[in-house]
Protein backbone atom coordinates (compact mmCIF):
# COMPACT_ATOMS: atom_id res chain seq x y z
CA UNK A 1 0.00 0.00 0.00
CA UNK A 2 1.49 3.51 -1.14
CA UNK A 3 1.33 6.06 1.87
CA UNK A 4 -0.40 9.23 0.33
CA UNK A 5 2.65 11.99 0.33
CA UNK A 6 3.31 14.95 2.65
CA UNK A 7 2.48 18.58 1.45
CA UNK A 8 6.17 19.14 1.77
CA UNK A 9 6.63 16.02 -0.75
CA UNK A 10 4.05 17.49 -3.57
CA UNK A 11 5.78 20.43 -3.42
CA UNK A 12 8.92 19.11 -4.02
CA UNK A 13 7.70 17.70 -7.08
CA UNK A 14 5.68 20.47 -8.68
CA UNK A 15 8.94 22.42 -7.64
CA UNK A 16 11.06 19.78 -9.83
CA UNK A 17 8.76 20.39 -13.03
CA UNK A 18 8.68 24.02 -12.83
CA UNK A 19 12.70 24.97 -12.52
CA UNK A 20 13.30 25.87 -16.18
CA UNK A 21 10.05 27.88 -15.64
CA UNK A 22 10.84 29.73 -12.55
CA UNK A 23 14.31 30.23 -14.00
CA UNK A 24 13.54 31.90 -17.00
CA UNK A 25 11.05 34.25 -14.97
CA UNK A 26 14.03 35.37 -12.68
CA UNK A 27 16.47 35.47 -15.18
CA UNK A 28 14.27 37.62 -17.01
CA UNK A 29 13.83 40.13 -14.09
CA UNK A 30 17.42 40.12 -13.07
CA UNK A 31 18.89 39.54 -16.43
CA UNK A 32 21.87 37.93 -14.46
CA UNK A 33 22.69 34.03 -14.90
CA UNK A 34 24.23 34.07 -11.22
CA UNK A 35 21.62 36.13 -9.55
CA UNK A 36 18.88 34.26 -11.16
CA UNK A 37 20.03 30.90 -9.93
CA UNK A 38 20.75 32.83 -6.06
CA UNK A 39 17.30 33.90 -6.70
CA UNK A 40 16.14 30.45 -7.56
CA UNK A 41 17.55 29.07 -4.81
CA UNK A 42 15.77 31.37 -2.35
CA UNK A 43 12.33 30.79 -4.07
CA UNK A 44 12.68 27.14 -3.66
CA UNK A 45 12.75 27.42 0.04
CA UNK A 46 10.28 29.96 -0.05
CA UNK A 47 8.08 27.54 -1.81
CA UNK A 48 8.93 24.74 0.90
CA UNK A 49 8.57 26.77 3.67
CA UNK A 50 4.77 27.52 2.70
CA UNK A 51 4.02 23.87 0.85
CA UNK A 52 1.43 23.83 3.66
CA UNK A 53 -0.40 26.95 2.36
CA UNK A 54 -0.56 25.52 -1.42
CA UNK A 55 -4.13 24.74 -2.50
CA UNK A 56 -3.87 21.62 -5.19
CA UNK A 57 -6.78 22.75 -6.50
CA UNK A 58 -5.18 25.46 -8.30
CA UNK A 59 -2.42 25.69 -10.96
CA UNK A 60 1.06 25.49 -8.87
CA UNK A 61 2.87 27.38 -11.25
CA UNK A 62 1.18 30.92 -11.32
CA UNK A 63 1.39 30.53 -6.95
CA UNK A 64 5.39 29.63 -7.25
CA UNK A 65 5.62 32.60 -9.97
CA UNK A 66 4.97 34.80 -7.57
CA UNK A 67 7.34 33.75 -4.87
CA UNK A 68 9.84 33.99 -7.42
CA UNK A 69 8.33 37.92 -8.05
CA UNK A 70 8.37 38.23 -4.45
CA UNK A 71 12.09 37.09 -4.23
CA UNK A 72 13.26 39.07 -7.00
CA UNK A 73 12.12 42.21 -5.65
CA UNK A 74 13.93 41.49 -2.40
CA UNK A 75 16.98 40.94 -4.78
CA UNK A 76 16.31 44.38 -6.41
CA UNK A 77 15.95 46.39 -3.18
CA UNK A 78 19.15 44.93 -1.52
CA UNK A 79 20.49 45.27 -5.02
CA UNK A 80 19.10 48.89 -5.57
CA UNK A 81 22.58 51.14 -4.80
CA UNK A 82 24.18 49.82 -7.93
CA UNK A 83 24.26 51.42 -11.09
CA UNK A 84 22.49 49.04 -12.89
CA UNK A 85 19.32 48.42 -11.64
CA UNK A 86 15.65 48.68 -13.45
CA UNK A 87 13.45 51.24 -12.64
CA UNK A 88 10.45 50.64 -11.12
CA UNK A 89 8.46 51.00 -14.16
CA UNK A 90 10.38 48.87 -16.33
CA UNK A 91 10.49 45.75 -13.17
CA UNK A 92 6.53 46.05 -13.19
CA UNK A 93 6.03 45.64 -17.28
CA UNK A 94 8.43 42.72 -17.22
CA UNK A 95 6.30 41.31 -14.22
CA UNK A 96 3.18 41.78 -15.91
CA UNK A 97 4.16 40.92 -19.70
CA UNK A 98 6.29 37.72 -19.10
CA UNK A 99 4.43 34.37 -18.96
Amino acid sequence: MQQEKTAEERIAILMAEAQSALRSRVWTLVGDSSDADDILQETNLALLRHAADYDPARPFLPWALNFARVQALKWRSHRSRERLVFDDDLFTLLCETTP
